[in-house]
Formats: C-alpha cells, sequence, structure tokens
C-alpha cells in the first residue's frame, strides 16, 4: 500500500547490523529498498518479499568494490 515502515533502531550501517519493524496483519508483501554509499558496492536480498504471519527474517547482504561482505537481519513481524 506504499505504507513507509521505521526501523528500530534507526538505520545505521556504521554500526547495527539487526533491524526489526512491526506490520499490519494485512501486510503481505514489503518492498526492501536498499542503497549503498559506495556506487561500486553491490546490495543482494532487497526488492519485494512475501511475509507470513509472524516472524520473517529477511537477509539484505551489501558487497563491497574488494568482496567483503556485510550482511543487515531485518525481522519483519506480521502481526
Amino acid at each position: 500500500d506504499g505504507t513507509d515502515y521505521a526501523l528500530t533502531p534507526s538505520f545505521n550501517g556504521a554500526s547495527e547490523t539487526e533491524y526489526s519493524v512491526f506490520v499490519p496483519n494485512g501486510t503481505e508483501v514489503v518492498n526492501i529498498s536498499a542503497t549503498t554509499v559506495s556506487k561500486k558496492a553491490s546490495v543482494f536480498g532487497d526488492g519485494y518479499q512475501t511475509l507470513a504471519v509472524g516472524m520473517n527474517t529477511l537477509t539484505v547482504a551489501v558487497i563491497a568494490e574488494d568482496g567483503s561482505k556485510r550482511e543487515y537481519v531485518l525481522y519483519v513481524v506480521r502481526e
């Protein structure tokens, strides 16, 4: 429905790698929108994700130009 939901804690990619968000039961799909600081890095795991009722664990990975990888875990709770 285009609603933006806030992550807890607020996104800080330099120090946090795990986030949570609660969405209403009627939310069947979320669109994970992720961008990188460097245009030479790649993002995987973004885009549309189908949600089950309850806890959904979604992982977004960022791979830097040098091949190093950082994963961010999103716990999406569909109430």
